[in-house]
């Protein structure tokens, strides 16, 4: 079974991710701190979608999959 949700997730992790990079600018953190933390919220949802489709797939559609 394939499970897919398109339309609604994508832009509520933008609007998140725009606000908590305006947040993290705001702060009184050094400017290394804040690069780092600008990085991870860019990095993450990426990552986490990345694994997310990953396990979502079909036994049979991974590589080397022979059965």
């Amino acid at each position: 079974m394939k499970t897919e949700v398109q339309g609604f997730p994508g832009p509520v992790v933008l609007v998140a991710n725009v606000r908590a990079i305006i947040q993290t600018f705001q702060s009184s953190a050094t400017t290394g701190a804040k690069a780092f933390w600008t990085g991870l919220i860019l990095i993450l949802p990426v990552r986490v979608m990345m694994v997310q489709r990953h396990s979502c797939l079909e036994p049979t559609q991974y590589v080397g999959h022979t059965g």
